[in-house]
Formats: C-alpha cells, sequence, structure tokens
C-alpha cells in the first residue's frame, strides 16, 4: 500500500473515533455550537474517505 494512503487511512480512522466520541458525548452538552462541530468533523470524515476512495481505485500520481 502506497504511504500516503496508508497515513489518509489513518486520518481517516483517528476522525471517526473522534466524531463518534463526540456524537456520544452530545447527550451530556446541549449547545448548538457543539452541534456544528458535529457536523463539521462528519464532513471532514466523508472528505477524507473520498480521497482515499480516489486514490485507491486511481492511483497518486
Amino acid at each position: 500500500m502506497n504511504p500516503d494512503l496508508r497515513k489518509l487511512y489513518i486520518k481517516l480512522l483517528k476522525w471517526s473515533v473522534t466524531t463518534a466520541f463526540l456524537m456520544i458525548s452530545r447527550q451530556f452538552v446541549n449547545n448548538q455550537v457543539f452541534d456544528i462541530v458535529i457536523i463539521l468533523c462528519v464532513c471532514y470524515c466523508v472528505g477524507i474517505f473520498v480521497m482515499c476512495f480516489y486514490f485507491q481505485l486511481f492511483g497518486k500520481k
């Protein structure tokens, strides 16, 4: 596996765990800003996933 692609997968794993932790702790924190942070984390994870998917299919050149 390409080392850059491996780094992206590790970054995706870290952000996914962080986002899951934030979603679980959301029930204890009742704040609108916290909801926006969760939405941004999910969007960031989706972006990293799309990059990983693209590089896996077409290879990084």
